[in-house]
């Protein structure tokens, strides 16, 4: 990983020195074959425009815009990132770690071209789908996202784990092979044991070692709720927050509070009806355990009733992504403040 980021290095970006430059006249009638120093400067960087990617028309078209309303299948999946891969030096593609049947578990980097080590210092966060294999909306919205973000020149970095539940995803069922529902049994210390006895599936065990890999100061992971009676319009939930607060800190409680209503904003100025959550959120659940651990982690649940096809869920979920993208961007300060205290993550080194 380290030495293929390495390879595709980049520029970093510098505050621009004023110039101070005595243009000299030319002879009229006479060509000056002298370049003033702005003049190079200028020369330079069209030839390092020209030489750069050319905006999202050049990358690879995400499976969605080919077949609307119908998810990417795995091979689809496969090939998309393969491409985009290859097509940007601002992504990454990485394999970190295999299902219960051994399907291929990646996330994506997306973001200037780094090192492992230098992403884990900058501003970074990650965004999940598929947690639950039958929930598809959050997968298609990551797919564009994460095109739109390559095409960019955006200074964060986000980690995107498109297809967490391979496995889940074939059958289609919102748990793993086993019957083990990926988004229990999670612990806030970042262990290899749940606080039961039970060990990490290896779906879990995938997003924690990218957790651990690249330690993202801002989590999201998108869902998907069925159709009880109050679902029937539509609604785009979001997490409460902290259900229970004890053991969070005050400042995760605060940061993930703030870029909840961030995001509900946008989802209610694009014209999408929410609402807070009514579910349960367990104490071993995927995003309280983070934010016991110092991360601030939030969730999206867009509403998989009759009314909601999955264009209105996937157009909800792109949303409330842009938001938080926003909001990473915003508060990259207070981010790092968290991180800097986070315990999920202490005291372990990753394998992939």
């Amino acid at each position: 990983m380290a030495a293929k980021a390495t390879s595709k290095a980049g520029g970093t970006n510098t505050d621009t020195a004023a110039i101070s430059v005595s243009r000299a006249v030319p002879t009229p009638g006479v060509q000056s074959l002298a370049l003033t120093q702005v003049e190079r400067v200028t020369r330079l960087g069209r030839l390092i425009g020209a030489l750069r990617p050319a905006p999202s028309r050049t990358l690879p078209t995400p499976p969605w815009d080919l077949h609307p309303n119908t998810p990417a299948t795995l091979a689809e999946e496969a090939t998309y990132l393969s491409e985009l891969d290859a097509a940007s030096p601002r992504v990454h593609v990485v394999t970190i770690g295999t299902s219960a049947l051994g399907r291929p578990i990646r996330a994506v980097l997306v973001g200037p071209p780094r090192t492992r080590d230098k992403i884990r210092a900058t501003n970074v966060a990650m965004v999940m789908g598929g947690h639950h294999g039958d929930e598809w909306a959050g997968r298609e919205a990551i797919f564009s996202h994460m095109r739109d973000h390559a095409a960019g020149n955006d200074t964060e970095t986000i980690v995107y784990l498109p297809t967490v539940n391979p496995d889940g995803f074939l059958i289609p069922d919102r748990r793993l092979a086993n019957g083990i529902d990926p988004n229990r049994l999670w612990n806030s210390t970042g262990a290899n044991q749940t606080t039961n006895g039970t060990a990490y599936q290896p779906e879990q065990q995938a997003v924690r070692q990218a957790i651990l890999a690249w330690h993202p100061r801002l989590i999201l992971d998108t869902h998907e709720y069925g159709a009880p009676a109050d679902s029937t319009s539509g609604i785009l939930r979001f997490d409460p927050g902290t259900v229970n607060p004890t053991g969070t800190p005050a400042g995760v409680v605060s940061a993930a509070g703030a870029v909840l209503a961030a995001m509900k904003t946008a989802a209610t100025d694009a014209g999408h009806t929410t609402a807070r959550y009514n579910g349960s959120i367990p104490d071993d659940g995927a995003t309280q355990a983070w934010k016991r651990g110092g991360i601030p982690s939030v969730f999206t649940e867009s509403p998989q009733d009759a009314s909601a096809g999955l264009a209105l869920r996937r157009a909800q979920q792109l949303t409330t992504l842009a938001a938080f993208q926003t909001y990473m961007r915003d508060n990259a300060a207070t981010l790092a403040s968290l991180a800097a205290a986070a315990t999920w993550y202490s005291g372990y080194t990753p394998t992939i």
